[in-house]
């Protein structure tokens, strides 16, 4: 009778042994993104500073327009705005077929920092320039331009 149960038990671990070595294995793999903060302009075309149209050798007034430009950041990405010009100081539009120039300055610039709300929710930068009384007197008739670069960084 004991031969029996030994010969029981040993049938008992040859099963549960033969049943671990047939297991299967298993393992995952990992499905991931990683989304980075940005920023991006608005396809909408930036709006100009134009000072208009006015005759050579008149004595303007004092003129002040604002140009702005649309962007947008990503949720919770803080931003920083700057333009090349500095705020104050006197900068020249340069005649297109030319070489005269007319002054002018950066009198404020807007929405310098700040955090982003998404693609649905558009950032307005402004830029205000100005052009001094009389800055137009001499100079000679033509197109005359200037670009103020905007940037912003995430």
């Amino acid at each position: 009778m004991k031969q029996k149960h030994v010969r029981c038990i040993a049938l008992c671990l040859a099963l549960a042994l033969s049943c671990r070595a047939s297991a299967f294995q298993e393992t995952g793999i990992k499905v991931m993104v990683t989304v980075e903060g940005g920023c991006d302009f608005s396809d909408q075309p930036p709006t100009d500073a134009d000072f208009g149209v006015h005759r050579a050798g008149t004595s303007n007034e004092s003129i002040q327009k604002t140009g702005t430009v649309k962007f947008w950041c990503s949720s919770g990405t803080t931003f920083n705005v700057s333009i090349d010009r500095a705020v104050g100081g006197s900068h020249h539009m340069k005649q297109i077929n030319g070489s005269a120039e007319v002054a002018y300055s950066v009198v404020s610039f807007g929405s310098t920092s700040d955090t982003g709300q998404g693609p649905d929710n558009l950032i307005t930068a402004y830029v205000n320039v100005s052009m001094a009384a009389g800055a137009l007197r001499d100079a000679p008739p033509g197109d005359y331009v200037d670009e103020v670069s905007v940037t912003v960084n995430p």
